[in-house]
């Protein structure tokens, strides 16, 4: 299983014939010996052209603990470099990659750390007699499970018996192999439980049409085709409107008795005898109909008098009352 975006774990099938050479040095001074080889491979990578990080002398001091492993030369070789008497060199035709030297290089010193803490933890637990039981268990455990991929997988894969060991180093062996496949047989038989299915129940909806209206934003993007359309829904019904009231014009002329109706022997607003109208700017001069009519002035002012035309008179600071004097005099 993958952890935090990152790719499942290999197995030793997957791996390539450089990561099982890495995976095959002795477990005592491995982690030391692949710091220095990393350090080689990132001088290469970071200088592709400097030819002094193209050659290392095997008989160097301080690499002593990188060229003292067994398999340390068969790593090199399959890595590029070449045997040139006392020294090792790598040639300007091959070009070593971070993802796939440097980065094999790091899973395989993270491989050795974990083996040794394993170590440590089977030895803690084969000095402690309680637990002896836990450890039996788990070797049965591990059996089982090789015996069942042995059926499943066919007989490719045979159970490896150990031989030669003492009891703390099958203890540890067991302990090891059986933290190896935990996490394996875990994801195996560990199935993520379903989630209860949640009956929605259904919100009340507003029957208030302003409620259920979205209001409009940026993102309400519209046809060009939406508008089109309206504007002419609108014309048409314009259209519609006109013509209906052609229709009824036409029919009031046909019909010979629509003049006698009531409505047509209404009097004129503004024929004589009836009051006039009063204008819609008289509220803000205090005019009325009995002031601007003609035959007589008007009350309430200096322009007062008949035979003026009959607009509205403004009222001026002449209309004003007179101040109250203080004091004497």
């Amino acid at each position: 299983m993958g952890y935090y975006n990152m790719p499942p774990a290999k197995m030793a099938a997957d791996l390539n014939a450089l990561e099982k050479l890495l995976r095959t040095l002795n477990g005592e001074g491995a982690i030391e010996a692949l710091d220095l080889l990393e350090k080689i491979t990132r001088n290469v990578v970071q200088n592709p052209s400097e030819d002094k990080y193209r050659r290392v002398r095997t008989t160097n001091e301080k690499l002593a603990v990188l060229f003292c492993q067994e398999n340390c030369l068969a790593v090199m070789q399959e890595m590029g470099w070449q045997q040139d008497g006392d020294s090792l060199v790598l040639p300007m035709s091959v070009e070593l990659d971070f993802p796939k030297h440097v980065v094999k290089i790091l899973e395989a010193k993270s491989y050795y750390g974990k083996l040794k803490e394993e170590a440590k933890r089977g030895a803690k637990l084969a000095q402690d007699p309680s637990k002896a039981g836990v450890l039996h268990e788990m070797e049965i455990d591990r059996r089982e499970r090789a015996a069942a991929q042995a059926v499943s997988s066919g007989p490719k894969l045979v159970a490896q018996a150990v031989v030669g060991m003492s009891e703390e180093q099958q203890l540890q062996a067991a302990l090891r192999l059986s933290l190896q496949g935990a996490g394996a047989s875990t994801a195996a038989t560990t199935a993520p439980s379903p989630t209860p299915s949640q009956t929605s129940t259904p919100t009340p909806t507003s029957t208030d049409g302003a409620s259920q209206k979205k209001p409009d934003s940026a993102f309400d993007f519209k046809r060009r085709g939406d508008a089109e359309t309206k504007k002419k829904e609108g014309e048409m019904s314009l259209q519609d409107l006109r013509a209906l009231q052609k229709e009824k014009f036409k029919k009031f002329e046909a019909d010979p008795n629509a003049k006698d109706s009531e409505i047509y022997k209404r009097p004129a607003a503004t024929g004589p005898g009836v009051k006039q109208e009063q204008s819609w700017y008289d509220w803000m001069t205090g005019a009325s109909s009995s002031s601007s009519g003609g035959g007589g002035g008007g009350g309430g002012g200096g322009y007062g008098g008949g035979g003026r035309d009959n607009k509205p008179r403004m009222k001026t600071l002449r209309d004003l009352p007179p101040p109250v004097r203080q004091g004497g005099g």
